[in-house]
């Protein structure tokens, strides 16, 4: 009888566990910046700065309609006109990355905050859920960072 039980007890909490975590997606790359956390492929609220910042509208070649880019003295985030953020910038090396990069770090930095990756004509690229995070390095220093969200077509 107790065998029974324990038997059922545990498929009943396999059957439970089942695709646990499967419905969730990844959370890609981002950067907190001024307090708001800043993830390409997520809508942005631009009232949520303190900064300030420049507006100017471009045309988005890439999906069509008007890009938007938000110039800040940090960073520059562009998005669409529904406010999802497409790409950041980063131009100051105050602005680190949430796990810690700055610019002019060194690749070991970068290796050990993110994990290996492949050094090609000077970038070192990371994705993770829909965001891919780019490292350009020169003489072995962090010399850009920019995230992207990954368009599928």
């Amino acid at each position: 009888m107790k065998k029974s039980l324990l038997f059922i007890l545990l498929v009943s909490v396999m059957l439970l566990t089942i695709g646990c975590g499967k419905d969730k997606k990844e959370e890609g790359y981002g950067l907190t910046f001024d307090g708001v956390k800043i993830v390409p492929g997520e809508k942005i609220d631009i009232s949520k700065f303190k900064k300030e910042y420049e507006k100017s509208e471009v045309p988005d070649c890439a999906l069509g309609g008007k890009g938007i880019n938000y110039t800040f003295e940090e960073l520059e985030i562009s998005t669409n006109e529904e406010g999802i953020v497409y790409s950041i910038y980063v131009i100051d090396p105050n602005v680190k990355t949430d796990e810690g990069v700055y610019l002019g770090d060194e690749v070991k930095t970068v290796k050990e905050k993110y994990g290996n990756a492949d050094l090609l004509s000077g970038i070192m690229t990371y994705s993770r859920g829909g965001v891919e995070l780019t490292f350009v390095i020169d003489k072995d220093k962090v010399i850009g960072i920019e995230y992207n969200m990954i368009i599928k077509e």
